[in-house]
């Protein structure tokens, strides 16, 4: 996968946490993953086609997840990830696509997004077409944590 792509998710992620968040995240780790990859607590899924085509995986901890679905609450603390947790990081997730196709259309890349699919439950074995998968593990300074496994080709 282009480098080039890595860097218009990355960053689009990057800016849409912290615009919800307020918090800066940073690219800790990148490496390659073979399918089926495992979740964590909380993953989006969403299918991408057009210019490129394949998925993307956004997974949160249970903290971050609930952290972050309270800063789109105006503060509400969600004590656990219930339903209205859920459908909130499956709005961010949608939220973060949505900046990746943007992002993409500015570079002249076309590409369309799937609805978001939450999946709920860790070390649950999810498989793509295309195979290995870039991985981006991405924290804040307090040590929250989102990963991104991307499985794109054009």
């Amino acid at each position: 996968m282009k480098a080039e792509y890595l860097n218009v998710i990355l960053t689009s992620t990057i800016n849409v946490i912290k615009q919800w968040m307020g918090k800066d995240f940073v690219l800790a780790q990148k490496s390659l993953k073979h399918t089926p990859i495992t979740t964590k607590p909380l993953t989006v899924v969403v299918g991408v086609n057009g210019d490129l085509s394949g998925n993307v995986f956004i997974s949160f901890e249970a903290g971050t997840a609930k952290k972050l679905a309270s800063s789109m609450a105006g503060g509400f603390v969600f004590e656990e990830i219930d339903e209205l947790c859920k459908s909130a990081i499956g709005e961010i997730g949608n939220v973060i696509m949505g900046n990746i196709c943007t992002a993409f259309a500015e570079k002249g890349k076309k590409i369309d997004i799937t609805p978001p699919v939450l999946v709920e439950g860790e070390n649950i074995k999810l498989g793509t077409k295309y195979s290995p998968l870039v991985s981006l593990d991405l924290k804040s300074v307090n040590n929250e944590e989102i990963t991104l496994d991307i499985s794109l080709s054009d």
